[in-house]
């Protein structure tokens, strides 16, 4: 059962609960945290526990970000299957419109008007290298907000995104590749019109 945010009502602390709790939940080993004031700092903590008590329950074997670090999608395929990750994360992209789904209509410019479903709460599959559907994307993204507005592949509300990829290996490779660890990867299909955050599993 995935934890729910006890801090739904409070937009400002719901964010820093789901950015803590994204952290933990794929890599309950790491240790670094947000600079953030000493009360916005606990809440991050909790919703790295939450994260971490998820992880450790749930019926997947996800594979920490330390473990997938250095290892080539080469060496993934046939061993990992991409897993959804919980629902639970519903104001992390707050500051873009329509959320999660607003930032992947940007980054991959799909038209506005695509009605996008977010992934079924059971979603999985085997990881066997690139998508046979050409409509399945992925994508690595990260929703912290302090990344520099200059660069190009971060967005006008402060968001990074990587490469659209028709390879889930290749867009974890971007994520790991990236220095945040709340990064994740989003799969987007138009075949199916779902967009949703996943992550690897054994």
């Amino acid at each position: 059962m995935a934890a729910s945010n006890p801090f739904a009502d409070d937009p400002e602390r719901a964010e820093i609960w789901e950015l803590g709790y994204v952290a933990g939940f794929q890599d309950p080993d790491g240790s670094d945290f947000l600079p953030l004031s000493p009360e916005l700092l606990e809440v991050y903590t909790q919703g790295i526990d939450a994260g971490r008590d998820d992880n450790i329950s749930s019926s997947a074997t996800l594979v920490p970000r330390s473990e997938l670090e250095g290892e080539s999608s080469d060496e993934w395929v046939e061993h990992l299957v991409i897993e959804g990750v919980a629902e639970t994360l519903a104001h992390i992209f707050n500051r873009a419109a329509l959320g999660l789904v607003g930032v992947v209509i940007t980054a991959l410019s799909i038209q506005g008007d695509t009605p996008l479903h977010p992934l079924e709460d059971d979603f999985s599959e085997l990881y066997t290298g690139p998508a046979d559907d050409p409509n399945v994307t992925f994508i690595a993204m990260c929703p912290r907000t302090d990344h520099p507005m200059a660069a190009a592949d971060t967005t006008v509300d402060g968001y990074w995104t990587g490469s659209p990829m028709t390879d889930f290996g290749e867009a974890l490779q971007q994520t790991l590749a990236h220095s945040h660890r709340e990064a994740v990867v989003a799969r987007c299909s138009l075949t199916d019109n779902t967009c949703g955050l996943v992550w690897a599993a054994k």
